[in-house]
């Protein structure tokens, strides 16, 4: 991924045409409904990988938690609220200590990496996971895999893995699934909570 691709002209068209609008309430509604299914300390350490501009990191850090964001887009990090929470780095090479962060939040980011990148990922958000990981991404033959329904230029949706897919990479990383975040009916695709295994 090309970090200037990621650019303002991006997140102002297709299916990000409404996000610089959004965002902030976007985050609260998201960490409203992480919250309702997980328990986390107060002022614990929650990592957003990819995380645009930063709309979720917001909304944790205004609920008292320490939260920071990793981002590759060059527009999102001068222009984020919260940019001085956020470093420019790739979800390939996470640069934080193993076990670090109580929660790992990875949305939207899986779909625009090549299949090697994406099991370098993988170990990388694993890698950095105390205890939950959530995982968002779109699955192959999810309707938001089609770009006639969900356009975006970037994505490689030849890459795209299905749901099993999904599941067999993230329970093959000692993490066991806890419960989806969104139904069906408001997110077909792969979102799902995990919780890492003490080996």
């Amino acid at each position: 991924m090309k970090s200037n691709q990621f650019n303002e002209d991006y997140y102002n068209t297709d299916g990000y045409d409404t996000y610089l609008k959004d965002f902030k309430e976007e985050g609260k509604d998201f960490v409203k409904r992480l919250l309702s299914k997980i328990e986390l300390k107060l002022k614990a350490n929650i990592l957003d990988v990819g995380c645009g501009m930063g709309g979720v990191i917001k909304a944790f850090r205004d609920c008292d938690f320490v939260a920071v964001g990793t981002e590759i887009s060059d527009y999102c990090l001068k222009h984020s609220p919260v940019k001085k929470y956020l470093q420019k780095v790739g979800v390939t090479s996470l640069p934080f200590e193993d076990n670090y962060f109580d929660l790992v939040i990875c949305q939207d980011v899986l779909c625009y990496l090549d299949r090697k990148q994406i099991y370098q990922a993988v170990k990388e958000l694993v890698g950095v996971t105390k205890q939950y990981l959530y995982i968002e991404v779109i699955s192959k033959g999810s309707p938001n895999s089609k770009q006639s329904v969900n356009p975006d230029r970037l994505r490689k949706s030849k890459n795209l893995l299905t749901k099993q897919e999904w599941f067999k990479v993230f329970c093959s990383e000692n993490l066991r699934p806890l419960s989806k975040v969104y139904s069906i009916e408001d997110n077909p695709d792969f979102n799902y909570m995990f919780l890492k295994q003490r080996k």
